[in-house]
Parts: C-alpha cells; sequence; structure tokens
C-alpha cells in the first residue's frame, strides 16, 4: 500500500453531502444516479483500517499521549512519520 498516496486520497476529497446530492437530483432528473457515479464528489472507498489506525495514533501523540520506543516496530515509527508530514502539508495547504 503507497501510504503517501492513501492519506493524500483521505484529505483530498471533496465530498458529497445530502444537500449536494438533492441539488443534484433537481438538477439533473431522471440521469441523476448515473451522473452521481461518476461525480468526483463521491468518495470511492473508504480509507484502508491501517491507515486510519496510523492517523489515530499521530493524533493522539500529537495530543500529548506519549507511546514507548519499543510498542511499534522501526517500519510503523517511519509511517507514523510519513502520517505526520502528510497532515502538516494538509494543514498548511488550508491557509
Amino acid at each position: 500500500m503507497d501510504l503517501e498516496k492513501a492519506l493524500h486520497d483521505l484529505f483530498s476529497q471533496r465530498r458529497c453531502t445530502p444537500s449536494k446530492e438533492e441539488e443534484c437530483k433537481r438538477r439533473n432528473g431522471p440521469s441523476w444516479a448515473q451522473l452521481c457515479r461518476l461525480c468526483g464528489e463521491k468518495q470511492s472507498k473508504p480509507p484502508h483500517p491501517y491507515v486510519c489506525r496510523l492517523l489515530d495514533v499521530t493524533l493522539l501523540m500529537d495530543a500529548g499521549l506519549v507511546f514507548d520506543e519499543d510498542l511499534f516496530e522501526m517500519q510503523t515509527w517511519l509511517e507514523i512519520g510519513v502520517v505526520r508530514r502528510v497532515l502538516q502539508r494538509s494543514v498548511s495547504s488550508l491557509f
């Protein structure tokens, strides 16, 4: 799995809302369902559970929770670093 791509996909996707969906139904009539499947605002699939766990651990660490250095393998620590880097880029791009 490409962690950076998975995180980028998670943070960069525009989300469809129920009100947007209703507007599309009204605007597009009977063809709305087909257009909905092609729309870029629909999330195609949920993020991988491992990506969610890495994100959770990173957010807990940022909130001040300290994890013992032996709790995770080296690869996991490196992936937590990737999550932090992607989060920083995502947040800084908002401002």
